[in-house]
């Protein structure tokens, strides 16, 4: 969370104030520090804050909204302070207050005035929402909200004004003495106003307090044309500005009006490019600053300057009334839109130092695109195109989206190169979104108009290729393949390292975990070094699959949380979810059920109420987490929400990863109609689509069931299968769920001895942990196994299980089917390998054959020559003819038998 604001002041006087509002705190939810500008009410809320942050278990949560001018941008800010994981395309009040809703949390809103209805309406929500949240607010007017204890800030007393004015002086002033009176008088003069009083204390290293005083005493505290109905204070704070202004020399006056174009703050450059130039700058700054008119910030890019709101309204009309407002406001757009320039190709080499760049000037820039694409129709267009990768990266993507969609109409005919470029960041900000159609569309336009060598048509190529992932690995690949290429010519690395992760993605969702880590190559490195931290991130969820499905399990809860440390600086919240969810899952395989509960549940929080294709994308952990627990109702919801994934077209990637965990759920439910149904669904996908892990788990489901049913002879096959998938794919995490299935179908129990304990050994082996859900048929087979064989046979063969390699382990279980598999001759094939020949003499093609089996075409063609090699026959025609020979051999061998010719 957002730490209070450091006070780089001591904080005088008060004392009375504070307790009060302290106290008004632990009666009401909503309190509202009112009052004029100036007259201290951040620091007394700050102060408030820091004396109460204990009383809440989560703390106390800083929200500036002093430098917005959006009300739309109210919650954004509020849900980035409070860390709540929002989906770019979703509500984000819907998601601020399901995720607050059991937080214990005070929630600081600082500077609601010019926002108040937005400001007003988000109160409401957090109070009727999260009744563990309170709000302390900083206005200058109440925000009207049911509950709200308004608590209007005086001026100080005169004791502690005097302190303040002493304190504030000496800061300027070594060894300062002044009497107390003349402190008094400059106080009384200011009606206590802290901000008035500091001001005027800043002049302590030029004046001595008694000409302060006499300064202030001789003047008018009303300026000309001035606000002379408002409150005293009001005017007496209007008068220490202007005191404090017309003591500058024109030089610095002009400074001074000067920034106020600036939204948010500015650095040297900006101020030295928009306001006078060069050294005068530099001079001036430092002496506005000095004279309290400017404050001063270091941050990670440098130093950065801001005006208090009240002396930049004081600085703006000063501004208007000079008629200077409109060149300024020129430059101000053209300094920005040079600054976005260099911003968007820094991005490529340094994003991270850019990106905190781009985010220091945020309010600048959306005030320079706002006036831009009113007032400057070409600027505008260019600004927003420079833009767009900032807002895909960062999670603006809502945002940029309206900007972009703004620019391509306001020239829909146009075939520039801009053109280009704005449908490729509309297109980015799609596939943030979690639209592919809207990101295939918007794409297909920019690859029209962009011509070869521009980056925009590698990168278009590639967000199109977002659309097919689930439906279509390989009009994905290709997709991609074409934008690394055309992004290799354009000398584009973003587009390159792309276009390799989708390659990688589209492999590893078929299981070719192998391939995926080669086609990502070098993407990670590289874009680590550009300090592209999403592109890193998914290049390493490329690892995280891999490993969680090969047998690396630990390797696969570290990658996740190295992505995760990589993504979370960005605040984009669509990459952290996704990233958080592949590691709820690597911690649920590895046994951790409650870290696998505590990463996911925020993310489904934020997308509960406001993302639903986004919650149905995320479902299928939890739904796994409560199914290995045992939870089966509760697992039951969470996977069929999963299932709607797409919705209608659910015959896709991700529904079919549902489909068996669904199907297991439903059987041990007592269901297994709907559940035969759901896994012969799932087969059926899982072949069309080629995800052979999804294909195993579905034949070992059937396995199930068909047990259930008697059928034992069945179930083995099925169990066998789907061994042979796991081990033909490497997918070692999973060759222990194969031994245990083999193990219950065994009518050998020193078998089954065995095979149960290499999958104890495998599960170590791969850093899976033990699912409680299998705890009681574990321990009962176990009891009924050590029932039928002699306590030291028992023992000795649970070790000698135990003491084989995974590998070894699944070739004893792969030999324990009918016919051995080693050696040559009919008498090696396998259960499968005969099925295979079986059908081959039926006359049905690999595919027939693939469909009545489960399997891929390509492997029948793998069965088909494993066989040929057995046998030694070249082709199907001579096996078919082999096996006609060898059948009626067989015939006659039972004839002999039985004594009875064949003929």
């Amino acid at each position: 969370m957002p730490d209070l604001p450091v006070q780089l002041t001591s904080f005088v006087g008060r004392d009375i104030e504070r307790t009060h509002v302290e106290k008004a705190l632990t009666e009401r939810r909503l309190v509202t520090l009112a009052g004029p500008g100036g007259i201290g009410k951040t620091r007394l809320a700050v102060a408030v804050a820091e004396a109460s942050a204990h009383r809440y278990v989560d703390g106390a949560c800083w929200v500036d909204l002093g430098s917005l001018v959006d009300p739309e941008q109210v919650t954004r800010t509020v849900t980035a302070a409070t860390q709540v994981l929002v989906h770019p395309a979703g509500d984000p009040r819907r998601a601020l207050v399901a995720q607050l809703k059991n937080r214990q949390q005070l929630v600081c809103l600082d500077t609601c005035e010019h926002l108040l209805v937005a400001c007003a309406e988000l109160v409401d929500l957090l109070l009727r929402g999260c009744p563990g949240v309170s709000v302390l607010a900083t206005s200058r007017e109440p925000l009207g909200v049911s509950g709200e204890a308004v608590w209007r800030v005086p001026p100080m007393g005169m004791e502690s004004a005097s302190r303040l004015f002493a304190d504030r002086a000496a800061l300027v002033v070594q060894d300062y003495v002044a009497g107390k009176s003349v402190e008094q008088e400059i106080c009384e003069w200011l009606d206590g106003v802290p901000l008035a009083i500091e001001l005027a204390a800043a002049w302590a290293g030029v004046l001595a307090p008694g000409e302060i005083a006499a300064r202030l005493r001789h003047r008018s505290t009303l300026l000309p044309g001035g606000p002379r109905l408002a409150p005293e204070r009001h005017r007496s704070l209007t008068a220490s500005l202007a005191w404090s202004y017309d003591l500058l020399d024109e030089t610095d006056r002009e400074l001074f009006r000067g920034m106020a174009v600036f939204a948010g703050g500015f650095d040297l450059d900006a101020a030295s490019a928009v306001c006078t130039g060069g050294a005068e700058v530099l001079d001036g700054v430092r002496r506005l600053v000095d004279k309290s008119l400017l404050a001063k910030v270091n941050t990670p890019t440098g130093a950065r300057f801001h005006m208090l709101e009240t002396i930049r309204e004081y600085a703006s009309d000063r501004l208007e009334q000079a008629a200077e407002s409109t060149e300024l406001r020129r430059r101000h757009l053209e300094y920005y839109l040079g600054f976005a320039r260099v911003a968007e190709a820094g991005f490529e080499r340094d994003q991270d130092y850019w990106r905190i760049a781009l985010h220091a000037d945020h309010d600048n820039l959306r005030a320079a695109l706002i006036r831009a694409l009113d007032e400057y129709p070409g600027h505008g267009r260019e600004l927003a195109a420079a833009l767009s990768r900032f807002w895909f990266v960062c999670g603006h993507t809502n945002e940029g989206m309206g900007y972009l969609r703004r620019a391509i109409d306001l020239a829909p005919d146009d075939r520039t190169p801009l053109q280009a470029a704005l449908l490729s960041g509309a297109a980015a900000m799609a596939v943030g979104n979690a639209d592919g159609a809207e990101a295939a569309e918007l794409a297909e336009r920019g690859i029209d108009i962009a011509g070869v060598g521009d980056r925009h048509r590698g990168r278009c190529l590639t967000w199109a290729a977002h659309r097919w992932l689930y439906f279509d690995s390989d009009a994905s690949h290709d997709l991609a393949s074409e934008g690394g290429r055309s992004g290799v010519l354009a000398d584009d690395p973003f587009t390159v390292e792309h276009a390799a992760i989708l390659r990688a993605r589209t492999l590893a969702n078929r299981d070719r975990h192998a391939q995926a880590r080669t086609e990502i190559g070098d993407a990670r490195r590289q874009a680590l070094a550009r300090g592209d931290r999403c592109t890193a991130a998914f290049a390493v969820g490329i690892e995280i699959w891999a490993d969680l499905f090969t047998g690396e399990v630990p390797s696969a809860v570290s990658a996740s949380r190295e992505a995760l440390t990589l993504v979370e600086p960005l605040g984009d919240h669509f990459a952290v979810g996704h990233i958080t969810v592949n590691l709820a899952w690597a911690l649920a395989l590895s046994g951790d059920f409650d870290g696998a509960r505590a990463a996911i549940e925020p993310v489904l929080r934020s997308v509960s109420d406001t993302v639903p294709e986004l919650l149905r994308c995320f479902a299928v952990i939890p739904g796994l987490v409560d199914l290995w627990q045992g939870r089966l109702d509760a697992a039951h919801h969470w996977l069929t929400i999963a299932s709607r994934f797409a919705e209608p077209a659910t015959d896709n990637w991700h529904v079919a990863q549902v489909l068996p965990p669904l199907a297991e759920t439903l059987r041990r439910l007592g269901r297994p109609g709907e559940a035969r149904v759901v896994a012969e669904r799932a087969v059926a996908l899982a072949t069309t689509l080629d995800v052979p892990h999804v294909q195993a788990e579905a034949l070992d489901e059937l396995g199930y069931l068909a047990r259930d049913k008697g059928s034992g002879g069945e179930a083995a096959r099925l169990h066998h299968r789907a061994l042979d998938i796991r081990v033909e794919h490497g997918l070692r995490t999973f060759w222990p769920d194969s031994f245990d299935a083999l193990a219950g179908v065994t009518r050998d129990p020193a078998v089954a001895v065995r095979l149960l304990a290499a999958s104890e050994s495998g599960r170590v082996a791969v850093g899976r942990g033990f699912r409680p859900v299998d705890d009681a048929g574990h321990t009962a087979t176990v009891t009924t196994l050590r029932a039928k064989i002699d306590p030291d046979t028992f023992a000795e063969t649970w070790s000698a299980g135990i003491e084989l390699t995974l590998d070894e382990a699944a070739d004893y279980a792969s030999r324990q089917r009918r016919g051995r598999s080693s050696g040559t001759g009919w008498q090696s094939l396998t259960l499968t390998e005969r099925q295979v020949v079986d059908l081959v003499v039926a006359g049905q093609t690999n595919p027939e054959i693939g469909a009545r089996l489960f399997m891929s075409r390509s492997m029948v063609k793998t069965h088909l020559a494993h066989v040929f090699a057995k046998v030694a026959v070249a082709n199907r025609a001579e096996l078919a003819a082999a096996a006609g020979r060898r059948h009626a051999v067989d015939v006659d061998a039972e004839a002999a038998k039985s004594g009875f010719p064949h003929r």
